[in-house]
C-alpha cells in the first residue's frame, strides 16, 4: 500500500512536472513572439524618426541655400546701386564744375574786351575764384565718392552677416550632420 501511494504520488508529480514544462515552453514561445513584434515596432518607429529628421534637415538646408542666394542678390543689387549713385554724383559734380568754368571763362572774356587793365585784374580774380570753385567741387566729389564707398562697404557687410547668420542657423539646426543630398 505504501508503494501504491508512492507510485501514485510519483505519477502525480511527473504529470504536474510535464504540465509545468508545457506551460513554461508555451510562455517562452509567447515571450519570444511578443519580443520579436515589439522589436519590429521599435525598428519601424526609429526608421520613421530618421526619415523625418532627414526630411527636416533637407528642408532647412534648402531654405538656407535660398536665403543665402537672396542675400547675395540683395548685396549685389545694393553694391550696383551704390556704384551707380556714386557715378551719377561724380558726373553731376563734373558737369557743375564744367558749367562754372565755362561761365567764368565767358565772364572773363567779356570783361577783357571792356578794358585791358581792368580785364587783367578781373582775370586774375576770376582764375582765383575758378581755382577755389574747382577745388571745392573736387573736394565735394571726393567726399561723395568716399560716402558711396562707405555705403557699399556697409551694405556688403550686412549681406555677409545675413549669410553667416543663415549658415550658423543651419549648423545649429542640424548639428554634426552632413547636408542632405
Amino acid at each position: 500500500m505504501a508503494s501504491e501511494q508512492y507510485n501514485s504520488s510519483y505519477d502525480t508529480t511527473a504529470e504536474k512536472t510535464d504540465q509545468a514544462k508545457n506551460a513554461l515552453g508555451s510562455t517562452a514561445d509567447r515571450t519570444r513572439a511578443t519580443g520579436a513584434e515589439k522589436t519590429g515596432q521599435a525598428h519601424d518607429g526609429a526608421a520613421n524618426v530618421a526619415a523625418t529628421v532627414q526630411d527636416t534637415a533637407k528642408g532647412v538646408w534648402d531654405q538656407t541655400k535660398h536665403a543665402a542666394s537672396d542675400a547675395k542678390d540683395t548685396v549685389t543689387d545694393k553694391a550696383v546701386q551704390a556704384k551707380d549713385a556714386a557715378a551719377d554724383e561724380a558726373g553731376a559734380a563734373k558737369d557743375a564744375t564744367a558749367d562754372k568754368a565755362a561761365a567764368t571763362k565767358d565772364a572773363t572774356s567779356q570783361k577783357a574786351s571792356e578794358a585791358q587793365n581792368v580785364a587783367a585784374d578781373k582775370t586774375s580774380q576770376t582764375r582765383s575764384s575758378t581755382d577755389d570753385t574747382v577745388g571745392r567741387a573736387a573736394q565735394s566729389s571726393s567726399e561723395t565718392t568716399e560716402a558711396a564707398k562707405e555705403k557699399t562697404k556697409n551694405t556688403l557687410q550686412m549681406g555677409a552677416d545675413v549669410v553667416k547668420g543663415a549658415v550658423l542657423g543651419v549648423k545649429d539646426a542640424v548639428t554634426n550632420q552632413n547636408p542632405p543630398q
